[in-house]
């Protein structure tokens, strides 16, 4: 804009001096011409002198302002020129610096001598640490940014990210060089607070999950007792009251056992400590138990149940069993919960390398204001809802987070007073391989078995002695792993049940130390110890399988069975 400003000028001048010249035609004419060439020339002259101190002016106070430190060199590396952010950042005045210091002085040597081991490793070359390790990379790449660290004039020491790159004079030739280095010092603060509040968390979360599995044995080895005495009662000779009454303890007591389960999920989930292994799956048998389940938990007369499969099902499926009827599960469940009268129908289908399950029913429904939060965690519709319907409002986030792990995704239509649709969907890649899917349990016979019980809980002893002499299997019991140590090097049992957590010597020990003397009796860890990293800790100590309380005696005696 200045230069088109300038040219203009010129040329109205060049033109009012050609009119004069044209019409006085003579020496006097030239020489006005030439005054009022000469009075303008001085104007412009003066005009662009004032915009260029303006100019220069305007980049001094830029420079000056800037809060960070710019420093310029020659080839050489001694300094031309030090800006005012360089002396507030270091404490060095541009006296003390321009023409008599190259930027080493203000670095620390070690760093120095370190990048320039790297900088040779790198060009293959074999040069001295110096200024050139500065400059090296800039010569090849037109720039050089890293972290380097700063020392003031008073030895204090800060850390900055300093970038470098070429000056270059009007023929493209590299003149000098230009290093601009911010201040990393309340960055680096932050980043150590926000490591710091990471720490502290993590310490939380593995507080809090030693506080979880504590609280899942404390609350698990007496609810395993009260199950497991309550199916032991349901087979011996009650009047109808009596049945009723059991029955009540029963179903409370899965109730409370499906309350915790759920909270140890969620914390696993949450933790990033819930694994999916998908394995080769028989369909018609998966589908089998997606339908028992349905049946199962129609406890209503007035409510009836429908299994529905919609196209072809692949033969074969990689699938995580045991996740996908967590879900169904959880969603039957609910279905069941919330309708009153109607239908719950359960309806599978396979479409382009994805299995589809969608669980509809007839029940109360959800608030369209609802529907996009049911599925966060603790979430139920109402406080009412709560107190009817009893739970922690857990188990649509585990669907939800299971399912999401699985690589797949669920969603839900609802209308108020009519009914809800889930449908999840979950790829699943079709196989041939051949695959035993576990049924129902059981009865299975133990007789003539030799046991050793370590277990220091006098219910869940009686519990388990009950349990596999009804089977005809013969019962040792120890109380803690010293004992367990001791009588397995006194007998030969045919198989050990090993509690986790034990008195004066825990469970992984004493399975160890068996280990070393027996190293082939099967050891089924018997605990009630949920987390996957318990399950983990006691396969690597030599257990062969590891059973979560609150275990049914059908469950126990089919796991011995299968083991042996």
């Amino acid at each position: 804009m200045k230069r088109f400003l300038t040219l203009l000028t010129c040329g109205v001048i060049i033109s009012i001096e050609l009119i004069i010249f044209l019409a006085f035609g003579s020496s006097d004419a030239l020489t006005i011409a030439l005054l009022i060439s000469v009075t303008s020339s001085m104007g412009i002259h003066y005009f662009m002198r004032q915009n260029l101190i303006k100019d220069v002016e305007l980049e001094e106070a830029i420079l000056k302002s800037a809060k960070v430190s710019i420093i310029a060199t020659d080839t050489d590396g001694i300094i031309t020129h030090f800006s005012k952010g360089a002396e507030d950042l270091l404490g060095y005045s541009a006296r003390e610096m321009v023409g008599k210091q190259n930027p080493s002085i203000i670095h620390d040597i070690e760093e120095i001598v370190e990048r320039t081991k790297e900088l040779n490793e790198e060009f293959g070359e074999n040069n001295p640490p110096g200024f050139l390790t500065f400059v090296r990379k800039v010569y090849r790449d037109d720039k050089d940014e890293r972290e380097w660290t700063y020392i003031k004039k008073d030895g204090t020491r800060f850390p900055v990210i300093l970038s470098v790159t070429p000056i270059y004079d009007s023929k493209k030739i590299i003149v000098g060089f230009l290093g601009v280095a911010t201040d990393l010092s309340d960055i680096k603060k932050q980043r150590d607070m926000l490591f710091k509040a990471k720490e502290e968390a993590m310490l939380a979360n593995r507080s809090k999950s030693f506080f979880l599995a504590n609280m899942s044995h404390e609350l698990r080895t007496p609810l395993n007792g009260i199950i497991g005495m309550s199916e032991i009662l349901s087979n011996t000779d009650l009047d109808n009251d009596q049945k009723k009454t059991n029955q009540y303890i029963m179903e409370s007591s899965l109730q409370l056992s499906s309350i915790i389960s759920d909270i140890l999920d969620y914390t696993k989930i949450e933790m990033g400590g819930m694994s999916i292994n998908p394995a080769p799956t028989l369909m018609e048998s998966f589908n089998q138990k997606v339908q028992h389940l349905l049946e199962t938990h129609n406890q209503n007369s007035k409510v009836r149940s429908e299994f529905v499969t919609n196209g072809v099902i692949p033969e074969y499926l990689m699938l995580d069993r045991t996740r996908m009827i967590q879900v169904l599960t959880n969603l039957i469940s609910n279905a069941f919960k919330f309708t009153r009268e109607g239908i719950v129908t359960v309806k599978c289908t396979y479409v382009d390398g994805n299995l589809i399950y969608k669980v509809e029913d007839t029940g109360i429904g959800i608030e369209e204001s609802k529907v996009a939060h049911i599925f966060a965690a603790f979430t139920q519709e109402t406080e009412h809802m709560k107190r009817e319907f009893f739970g922690t409002g857990l188990g649509l986030s585990i669907v939800r987070e299971l399912i999401q792990l699985m690589g797949g995704g669920v969603s839900v239509e609802s209308t108020k007073d009519i009914g809800s649709q889930f449908l999840i969907s979950v790829p699943a890649v079709e196989t041939t391989s051949e695959v035993t899917f576990d049924s129902d349990f059981h009865e299975v016979n133990l007789k003539d078995l030799e046991i050793l019980l370590v277990e220091d809980n006098t219910i869940n002893q009686k519990l388990v002695v009950k349990t596999l002499e009804s089977a005809g299997a013969k019962v040792s019991i120890a109380k803690n792993g010293v004992e367990a140590v001791d009588m397995t090097r006194d007998k030969d049992f045919s198989l050990i049940l090993m509690d986790y957590q034990l008195p004066v010597m825990d469970g992984i020990t004493a399975t160890k130390k068996i280990r070393e003397f027996k190293p082939d009796i099967p050891i089924i860890a018997l605990t009630a110890n949920a987390f996957e990293e318990d399950k983990r800790e006691c396969l690597l100590a030599g257990m062969n399988d590891f059973l979560t309380k609150p275990i049914s005696p059908k469950k126990l005696k089919w796991a011995i069975h299968k083991i042996l």
